[in-house]
């Protein structure tokens, strides 16, 4: 579970998804309203059904609320259960608009998994991978109040990023972030927007949003994110290259 800071804008993309949870799970149950109303469902069977799928987009939403990983596995759960309905409206055809619905509450999953996606919400996990050597981070420093702390910068994504350090900070503190790849060296402004809780032994994963205010920023983000695109490729080939 981790700790999101609420106060900080991401374009409001935590609150879209949540309400998009509500939207794609309010259509869903329309839909089965609409086939009782057709005489498509007896009431038993639209009882059966409707209890269960309630108190899976319950669990959906509580999963992104609380931002646990559970989420993805759920998205996927929930995308089986809307595409199959998707499939069969093309050869039912209850009423009007049936296939729409769903086609509609298809893009809306894809538009939720995408603004979810971000880094500041869920950070990439890599537990399968226990040869540092293929793991795509690299060290860094923070530079916060005139001091230096070792970290470890694990993810760059969408303006967006993860640390992993030993250095408890709270929620919406900025930092400097001082790395190096391939003799290039950066120096970005970010907040904290994440944080996951302490586990004994483990440093805190923060997630971080980069503060691109000026051109110079931008430039310079735009060049991190080639070269940590590059060098997540590398490993991942160098690794292939090993196993092979």
């Amino acid at each position: 579970m981790r700790d999101l800071n609420k106060n900080i804008n991401y374009k409001n993309g935590y609150k879209y998804v949540l309400f998009l949870i509500l939207c794609i799970g309010f259509l869903f149950l329309l839909n089965l309203s609409l086939e009782l109303y057709k005489g498509r469902l007896s009431f038993i069977e639209f009882a059966i059904i409707s209890i269960p799928t309630f108190f899976l987009f319950k669990f959906y939403y509580d999963a992104f609320k609380r931002l646990l990983y559970t989420f993805w596995g759920l998205s996927i759960l929930v995308f089986l259960f809307i595409f199959y309905y998707f499939l069969t409206s093309l050869l039912r055809h209850t009423y009007p608009f049936q296939t729409l619905l769903f086609l509609t509450s298809l893009v809306l999953l894809f538009t939720t998994l995408y603004l979810a996606s971000s880094p500041v919400y869920y950070t990439k996990v890599a537990w399968w991978e226990f040869d540092y050597r293929y793991r795509a981070d690299i060290e860094a420093e923070i530079s916060f109040e005139d001091k230096r702390f070792k970290s470890r910068l694990t993810d760059v994504r969408r303006r967006g990023g993860s640390i992993a350090t030993f250095q408890d900070f709270p929620l919406a503190t900025n930092l400097l972030i001082c790395f190096k790849i391939d003799d290039q060296e950066f120096q970005l402004e970010s907040v904290i927007g994440s944080k996951s809780k302490s586990i004994v032994g483990r440093p805190y994963s923060y997630g971080i949003k980069f503060l691109i205010q000026s051109k110079e920023n931008k430039s310079q983000y735009k060049l991190l994110s080639r070269l940590w695109d590059s060098k997540e490729e590398i490993r991942l080939n160098q690794k292939f290259e090993k196993e092979a």
